[in-house]
């Protein structure tokens, strides 16, 4: 089960779909619905944002190489492309981003090998806030032995633009 922090951050995301990229770039977007107050572009969230992302598993040469390992992604991990462009990820092979035609989700593989913006190596980040949340969530989950519905399902269908 996700955090409420990250199923909030989850909710900003998709309520920006359809906002132009003339209004909000790929960074931007990120750090609105995470509710960031302080600058990070699309290269220092390859490097981790100044410590306040922490990097889920191994850099990855392309798209292909992160759907094999989709198992260590979670919803709201950010994939940072060559330190060029970013997009949160939603789950089920959904990601949501700001891209040319603005804010949408859509399909993780269909972006590859299409368009220059999603080509590797991909680093995936994950808030660090938003990791010990999760932790103390997973923790709480076991000890109750719940299982909550993913986040994802809100979004499977929905496509913009694709």
């Amino acid at each position: 089960m996700l955090s409420k922090a990250v199923v909030v951050y989850i909710a900003h995301l998709i309520a920006l779909i359809g906002t132009p990229y003339t209004k909000l770039n790929c960074t931007e977007f990120i750090l609105t619905a995470h509710g960031e107050t302080q600058e990070c572009d699309s290269s220092q969230m390859f490097r981790g944002c100044q410590g306040r992302m922490i990097q889920v598993g191994l850099e990855h040469k392309d798209l292909i190489e992160v759907s094999l390992y989709e198992n260590e992604l979670q919803p709201g991990d950010v994939l940072c492309f060559r330190g060029g462009h970013v997009a949160a990820y939603l789950g089920n092979g959904w990601i949501i981003d700001s891209a040319r035609d603005g804010v949408g989700v859509r399909r993780l593989l269909d972006q590859f090998p299409y368009d220059a913006w999603y080509h590797g190596p991909i680093r995936v980040r994950r808030w660090a806030s938003d990791a010990q949340a999760d932790s103390g969530t997973k923790q709480r989950d076991v000890r109750n032995k719940k299982a909550g519905p993913a986040i994802s399902n809100s979004v499977k269908g929905q496509r913009n633009g694709v």
